[in-house]
């Protein structure tokens, strides 16, 4: 080969050779991270009271609640009572949680943020729109007495799941056999018989006698579902006179209701209970009872007291989420559920097999031992499984329940404050009801905001 061509040839190669050894080392391929599917849930809040009995039963239903749905969460929010100033101002602008749950053993929430406030205000939903509309729970499921009882008009602002009675009893024989009687009825038969004695325990002093019978009977005086107040009412002022009369100003002491009565110096008892067979204890101390209950200007007087109910913002963006949580606690596999687990019924369920549920159950009784076990005075009361006298009695009772036992905090202090100089002589009852009209006339006002 000519020397020359194979010097050529000997510089390509030694081109290709340097420009294999300075050339830039290719780019690294990235690696593609894989993409992790993310989830937007949507949040419901729940107010709680810290202290609720029922705090457990409900964070639990709420765990389940958020496991089992891929789409929304509910977040609780607790608070205790010293929380409540702020509630309230975060409440009046508007910032409602989603679900509002009443349960507390002091009733914080209700006395101090009461439903049928908010409701004036268009803050909470008309349950009545998700019970028609739910395949399960109609209103019928619910005694349509009790409903109408828990009812703001023709609106339901807050439902109870459990109830008791709160029921006032009398001696036949003084009192008649019906169920039910008026203030005028209540005062004509004191002065017929001559009674001077107390209404209940003497050591239900004045302000008590009447916080438990103004709580019994305030929607009587007050009606939120149209900002009306009737405190300058007959029955109002018989209701003054009634309690500065037959309770005493300071608690009376040790005593023994048993004897009382049957010298005569109490004329009724009063007690709140949720099964047939407490009725014997009644029985103890009257020789035939009578449920007469408190006085009222219509019905017995008798009412339903509970401590655990569900309200839902009507300015909630998932309304019908918030009902699909809140139903179950109506539903009957709920408190066949809570029976089973706890061998007790926290009250009256609702819903009208709750109900049977509750009456059915055999309940062995107590027994109650009053005074000292040394004592001479010492007895016992002794109350067994209901009776079928009982179970009928205790329908009785239930079907004639028009009332809730619900008192505002603010408005039970105008009464309070302005029934004093009354008490002490200072103010006639017509003139002091006058008085609490006019103030509790101007508080609704302020509340009431109809749409």
């Amino acid at each position: 080969m000519n020397r020359k061509w194979i010097c050529l040839l000997c510089s390509l190669l030694f081109i290709l050779f340097l420009s294999a050894c300075t050339a830039p080392e290719p780019e690294p391929v990235p690696e593609i991270e894989p993409e992790i599917e993310t989830i937007a849930y949507h949040t419901l809040t729940l107010a709680l009271v810290t202290a609720s009995p029922l705090h457990s039963l409900l964070a639990s239903e709420v765990a389940a609640f958020n496991y089992q749905n891929e789409t929304y969460r509910i977040e609780i929010l607790e608070f205790c009572e010293l929380d409540i100033p702020k509630l309230q101002a975060e409440f009046a602008t508007g910032q409602i949680p989603d679900i509002i749950f009443y349960a507390d053993g002091w009733c914080v929430l209700r006395r101090h943020i009461p439903s049928h406030r908010l409701a004036t205000r268009g803050l909470l939903a008309d349950l009545y729109e998700f019970i028609d509309l739910d395949p399960s729970l109609g209103r019928d499921s619910f005694p349509a007495h009790i409903l109408d009882a828990v009812s703001t008009g023709e609106s339901l602002y807050e439902l109870p799941y459990f109830f008791r009675l709160s029921v006032a009893v009398g001696d036949a024989a003084r009192l008649g056999t019906e169920m039910g009687w008026t203030f005028d009825d209540m005062l004509r038969t004191l002065e017929e018989t001559e009674f001077d004695g107390y209404l209940l325990n003497p050591n239900i002093v004045r302000y008590s006698l009447l916080h438990l019978m103004l709580e019994s009977l305030i929607d009587d005086f007050v009606d939120w579902g149209t900002g009306t107040t009737y405190f300058d009412s007959d029955a109002f002022q018989r209701l003054l006179e009634i309690v500065k009369t037959y309770a005493p100003p300071l608690p009376y002491g040790l005593v023994f209701e048993a004897d009382l009565i049957q010298q005569e110096r109490q004329l009724m008892m009063w007690q709140s209970f949720a099964q047939p067979n407490f009725l014997q204890l009644f029985d103890f101390y009257f020789e035939q009872m009578v449920p007469i209950g408190f006085p009222a200007p219509y019905g017995t007087g008798h009412a339903i007291r509970y401590d655990a109910s569900f309200s839902i913002s009507a300015l909630s963006e998932h309304k019908d989420v918030a009902w699909s949580f809140v139903r179950q606690f109506y539903m009957p596999a709920f408190f066949e559920d809570f029976f089973e687990t706890h061998q007790f019924l926290a009250g009256i369920p609702i819903h009208m097999d709750g109900i049977e549920l509750n009456i059915s159950i055999e309940n062995p009784g107590f027994t109650l031992g009053l005074g000292e076990h040394d004592s001479p005075d010492f007895y016992e009361i002794v109350v067994g499984y209901a009776t079928a006298y009982d179970i009928e009695r205790f329908r009785s009772i239930l079907e004639s329940v028009t009332r809730v036992a619900r008192l505002d905090i603010d408005i039970w202090n105008i009464v309070s404050e302005e029934a004093e100089a009354f008490f002490q002589d200072n103010r006639t009852a017509e003139a002091t009801a006058q008085i609490i009209q006019n103030k509790v006339q101007s508080f609704v006002s302020e509340q009431f905001q109809p749409e």
